[in-house]
C-alpha cells in the first residue's frame, strides 16, 4: 500500500499537467478577472512580457488550457488575446490598455488574475519578467496577438473535416443514447451539417477549436430523449457565404465607413476659372414648376464645399426638398461646417477615425482634440490630406497640424507642415504659425515666442492663434502679460464663439487673467476652459498677491481640491504654511505618511507642529535625518515636555548650544555641567557649586562670596552674549 501511495504522489504533478486547466472570466467596472481552476494546489509564477503577462508552473511541462468559455463574459478592451505559447506552453495574456495585473490565490488550486486599470503599485514584482528583468509600462500600443501554432512538417494545415466523419454505426457516440429516427438515416443530415459548417469556416463566421483540446464529454444516462427537430438551411437574412464588406470601408467596430466616392472633394471642382465654374455650378438649379433640380442642387453643394464656401453650401442644402437620404444630407452638412472651421458634435463622421479611407481625414476635424491610441488611422488621414486640392491643403493644413500637436503626434504634425510649406511661400503666415505651435509643443518657448510675434505682425488671418501661443509661453515661463492682451483675447473670443478656436481662446483668457493678477475672474472663467485648472493653480501659487492667493487657496467647506500636479499642491501648501495657515496647508497636502517623500513629511510635520499636534509631527519625522528634520523633531519633543530627549537630538546633530539650552529648561544641572557648551556648563557649575564653608570665619566667607559673585557675573555675561538682542522698534 505504501509503495502504491508513493507512486501516486510522484505522478500527481504529471496528472495536474495532463488535465486541462479551465479558465473562466468576468468584466467589472475597473478590472477584468480571470479564474483558473487547477486539479490541485501547485506553485505558480506570473511575469511581464513586452505585450502583457505570462503564467508559468514549475518544470518544463506546462498544463493544457481550456479556453472555450473565456470570451463569453468579457470584451477585448483590456485583454486582447489569451493563448498558450506553442513552444514553451506558458499561458500568454496580451494587454490592450494601460493596465496592470494583480494575481492571487483564492484558495488552494484556484488562481485569480485581475487585469486592473491604471499604473501598477510601486515595487510590484509582477511587473518584472520571469527572469527578473524590469519592463516598460504597458499601454494600448503594446498588445501582442497570439502567434499561430506551428504545423509539423509533412502535415496539412487546418482541420480535415472529411477525416473527422466517422463511419456510420448504430452504436452511440460519447455515451449518448440512440435517437429513434423512424428508419430515416442520419447520414444525409450529418453530411449537410458538415458541408454548411465547412462553408461557415471558410467564410470566417465559425471558429474551429483544436479537437485534441476538447474536454471529455460526461456520460449521459441511457434514457429516452425528448423528440428533436433539426432544420438544414440558412437562417433568415444570414448566410455563411454571404458577400463580405470591403474591409477598407469598415470601422474597427464593424460599422460601415463613408465611401470614398461620397468624399472625393478633389473631383468636385474643375479646371476652368472660378468665375466660370461658379456660373456653371449655379446654372440649372430650378427646373419645371420652379422646383429645385436635385442633381443640379447637389452639384452646387459639392462645388461650394470644394472651394471652402461652407456657409453657402449649407444654404443650398436647406433648399433640398427632394428625397435625399438623411445620412447623405448629414454628411454634406458636416463637410460644409468643417471647411468653415465650425464644430459639428453630431457629425456622422465622428465614429470614422479608424477608417482606412478619406472618412478618417474628415473625422479628424470633428474633434477639438484627437483621442489617443490606435483609434486614429494616422496613415489614412495623411494620405487623404495629400489628395486634397491645393487651396484646401493650405486652408485646412494648419488646423490639422495643430490637432496632431495637441494629441502628441508630433511626427504627423511635421508631415502636415511639410506638405503645407511646399505649396506656400517661406514667409507665409500659416507656416510661421505652424512653427510657433510646433516649437511650443516641443517646449521651445523662446522660439515659439519669436515665431508667434512674427506671425502677429504679419497681415492676414490667424492673429488669434498667435496671441494664444504668446499667452501659453507666458504661462509656462510665469511671465506677466498686459491688460491689453487680456482684452485682445476677449475680443477674439467674441468672434470665435462656436468655432474650433473657442477652446484655445477660453484657455488663453483664463491664463492671461491669472497672469495679470485677476485671480477671482480667472477662477470664474475656469468652468468654460476644461483642462486648464492645473496651469491656473500653478500661476496662482507662483504669481498671485497674498490676499488673492489666500482668498483662492483657503478652500471653504464643501469645496473639493482641484485636480493639479503634486508639485503645484506642494507649492501652495508651502506658501500657506509660511503665511501662518497650517490647517489650510494640510488640506492641500492631504494624508501624509512615513512612505511619502521627505519634503512632504517635513512640511506636514511643520504644519502639525504649528497647529499644536506635536505628537503627530514627531511621528512624521521618524528616522529622518538632516538639519530641518532635526530642528523640527527637537521642537516637537520640547512641546511634548521631553526636554531631555530634545537635548539628545540636538547633541547628536552637533548643536551643543541648543542641547545645553534644553537641559537648562529641564534643570538637569548635573548633565549640563558636562555638556560641550562652555557657557552653559559654567552656569550649571554655579547651580551645583558647594556653598561657602560655614566653619570659616566672617572674612573668609565674605571673600568667598565676592569671588563667587564675580564668577557668576562673568558667566551670565558670557551666556547672554550667545543670545541675540531683541529688536525694538519705536
Amino acid at each position: 500500500m505504501r509503495l502504491v501511495l508513493a507512486f501516486l504522489l510522484c505522478l500527481l504533478p504529471g496528472l495536474v499537467r495532463a488535465q486541462a486547466v479551465r479558465i473562466t472570466s468576468g468584466d467589472h467596472q475597473d478590472f477584468t478577472r480571470l479564474v483558473l481552476e487547477l486539479p490541485s494546489a501547485t506553485d505558480w509564477q506570473i511575469g511581464r512580457t513586452s505585450g502583457g503577462y505570462e503564467l508559468a508552473f514549475p518544470g518544463d511541462a506546462q498544463p493544457r488550457y481550456d479556453l472555450s468559455v473565456l470570451w463569453n463574459r468579457i470584451t477585448r478592451e483590456r485583454l486582447s488575446a489569451v493563448w498558450a505559447d506553442p513552444q514553451s506552453g506558458l499561458l500568454q495574456m496580451s494587454v490592450a490598455c494601460s493596465c496592470h495585473a494583480l494575481p492571487f490565490e483564492l484558495r488552494p488550486g484556484v488562481i485569480v488574475i485581475d487585469i486592473r486599470d491604471g499604473a501598477p503599485p510601486p515595487g510590484s514584482s509582477f511587473e518584472l519578467s520571469l527572469e527578473g528583468a524590469a519592463m516598460t509600462r504597458l499601454g494600448p500600443k503594446t498588445a501582442l496577438r497570439p502567434q499561430p501554432r506551428r504545423t509539423p512538417e509533412g502535415t496539412v494545415s487546418g482541420y480535415d473535416w472529411l477525416r473527422a466523419i466517422p463511419e456510420r454505426s448504430p452504436a452511440p457516440r460519447n455515451g449518448l443514447p440512440p435517437i429513434a429516427t423512424d428508419a430515416i438515416s442520419l447520414g444525409p443530415i450529418r453530411d449537410a451539417l458538415l458541408q454548411q459548417i465547412s462553408r461557415g469556416v471558410a467564410a470566417g463566421v465559425i471558429d474551429i477549436a483544436d479537437p485534441a483540446g476538447h474536454m471529455a464529454t460526461p456520460a449521459v444516462a441511457d434514457t429516452d430523449l425528448p423528440s428533436s427537430r433539426i432544420v438544414i438551411g440558412d437562417l433568415p437574412g444570414v448566410k455563411a457565404d454571404m458577400a463580405r464588406t470591403d474591409p477598407d470601408l469598415m470601422q474597427p467596430d464593424g460599422q460601415a465607413c463613408a465611401a470614398d466616392a461620397s468624399l472625393d472633394v478633389a473631383a468636385w471642382g474643375g479646371d476652368q476659372p472660378v468665375a466660370v465654374q461658379l456660373a456653371a455650378a449655379r446654372g440649372g438649379l430650378v427646373g419645371e414648376f420652379d422646383r429645385p433640380d436635385p442633381e443640379a442642387l447637389m452639384r452646387t453643394i459639392r462645388w461650394h464645399i470644394h472651394y471652402g464656401f461652407g456657409a453657402e453650401a449649407l444654404q443650398y442644402l436647406s433648399l433640398m426638398d427632394a428625397p435625399v437620404p438623411e445620412d447623405e444630407r448629414r454628411l454634406y452638412a458636416s463637410l460644409a461646417r468643417i471647411v468653415d472651421g465650425e464644430e459639428d458634435p453630431e457629425s456622422p463622421l465622428r465614429s470614422m477615425l479608424g477608417c482606412d479611407s478619406a472618412a478618417a481625414l474628415w473625422a479628424a476635424f470633428v474633434y477639438s482634440d484627437l483621442p489617443s491610441g490606435s483609434a486614429v488611422n494616422e496613415e489614412a488621414i495623411l494620405r487623404s490630406f495629400a489628395a486634397l486640392p491645393v487651396h484646401l491643403r493650405r486652408h485646412l493644413g494648419p488646423d490639422l497640424s495643430g490637432r496632431f500637436l495637441r494629441a502628441g503626434r508630433s511626427e504627423a504634425a511635421l508631415k502636415v507642415r511639410a506638405a503645407v510649406s511646399r505649396i506656400s511661400a517661406t514667409d507665409d503666415k500659416a507656416i510661421t504659425l505652424l512653427d510657433a505651435q510646433m516649437s511650443l509643443a516641443g517646449n521651445e518657448t523662446d522660439a515659439a515666442k519669436s515665431s508667434a510675434e512674427a506671425a502677429l505682425a504679419a497681415p492676414g488671418a490667424g492673429a488669434e492663434d498667435a496671441v494664444v501661443v504668446l499667452i501659453e509661453v507666458a504661462a509656462r515661463k510665469l511671465e506677466p502679460v498686459t491688460h491689453d492682451q487680456v482684452e485682445t483675447v476677449r475680443a477674439f473670443l467674441r468672434d470665435g464663439a462656436g468655432t474650433g478656436k473657442e477652446p484655445a481662446l477660453r484657455r488663453a483668457l483664463v491664463l492671461s487673467l491669472a497672469l495679470v493678477g485677476e485671480v477671482e475672474d480667472a477662477l470664474a472663467e475656469l468652468a468654460d476652459a476644461p483642462g486648464t485648472e492645473a496651469d491656473l493653480w500653478r500661476i496662482i501659487a507662483a504669481r498671485s498677491a497674498d490676499d488673492d492667493f489666500l482668498a483662492a487657496a483657503i478652500l471653504g467647506e464643501g469645496r473639493d481640491l482641484p485636480v493639479i500636479e503634486s508639485e503645484t499642491a506642494f507649492a501652495i501648501a508651502s506658501r500657506l504654511q509660511s503665511l501662518g495657515f497650517a490647517d489650510a496647508a494640510l488640506v492641500w497636502l492631504g494624508p501624509v505618511t512615513a512612505d511619502d517623500p521627505a519634503e512632504w513629511r517635513l512640511l506636514a510635520a511643520a504644519a502639525e507642529l504649528a497647529r499644536g499636534e506635536a505628537g503627530r509631527s514627531r511621528d512624521l519625522l521618524a528616522d529622518m535625518g538632516g538639519e530641518a528634520a532635526t530642528a523640527l523633531r527637537a521642537e516637537a519633543l520640547l512641546k511634548l515636555g521631553a526636554n531631555g530627549s530634545a537635548a539628545g537630538v540636538w547633541a547628536e546633530a552637533g548643536d551643543d548650544g541648543k542641547a545645553a539650552q534644553a537641559l537648562a529648561w529641564d534643570r538637569d544641572w548635573q548633565q549640563l555641567s558636562g555638556s560641550g557648551d562652555a557657557n552653559w556648563a559654567g552656569a550649571a557649575d554655579l547651580a551645583v557649586r558647594k556653598p561657602v564653608d560655614e566653619a570659616a570665619g566672617p572674612l573668609a566667607k565674605g571673600e568667598a562670596l565676592v569671588t563667587e559673585s564675580g564668577i557668576a557675573r562673568e558667566t551670565i555675561a558670557a551666556l547672554l552674549e550667545t543670545f541675540p538682542s531683541p529688536e525694538i522698534t519705536p
